[in-house]
């Protein structure tokens, strides 16, 4: 599963797996950018299916493990790289900004993560790659939330790691 494989970062992620060999879940928000992606992947021989998912619901979220299960039968390898942020003065921002960006940046992840982990166990190696961000470890002038939901994410990661990685 790759989140955000639309464009940008998760798009080249995506490419990458599927150059070395995976077929891979493809997960955003625009339906037509995942098919550009998919047909980019399926051109160069790869593997790989998409699906509409909004990190920010969390029934979508849910919904794209369940949806790979039945597309591949198995999950390897989870990629959380969907993320947004929104910048400006703190005075000048609104609770709906926080609830946005926690729900994309921070929720999300920890849903697919533990929607995820119970299947990545199954496998004798696999893996999660939360994306962050600089600010996931400093925090910048006009991007308090942003990076209140990077550090969120990075603190949610460090926890993590030591609850699975004796699972390898």
């Amino acid at each position: 599963i790759v989140t955000g494989a639309g464009r940008g970062i998760g798009r080249a992620i995506a490419l990458s797996l599927a150059e070395h060999g995976c077929s891979v879940m493809l997960a955003a928000r625009s339906e037509g950018e995942l098919n550009a992606v998919r047909g980019e992947i399926e051109t160069a021989g790869g593997k790989a299916a998409c699906t509409v998912c909004d990190m920010g619901d969390e029934a979508s979220v849910v919904a794209l493990v369940s949806v790979t299960l039945e597309t591949f039968g198995r999950l390897d390898v989870l990629v959380n790289n969907a993320g947004f942020g929104i910048y400006g003065p703190m005075e000048h921002s609104h609770t709906s900004d926080w609830d946005a960006m926690m729900a994309v940046n921070a929720r999300g992840p920890y849903t697919l993560c533990r929607e995820a982990v119970a299947h990545l166990r199954k496998q004798p190696i696999s893996y999660i790659v939360n994306i962050g961000s600089v600010v996931s470890i400093k925090g910048y002038a006009k991007q308090a939330i942003y990076t209140a939901s990077k550090h969120a994410l990075h603190g949610m990661t460090k926890a993590l790691t030591r609850e699975v990685q004796s699972d390898n």
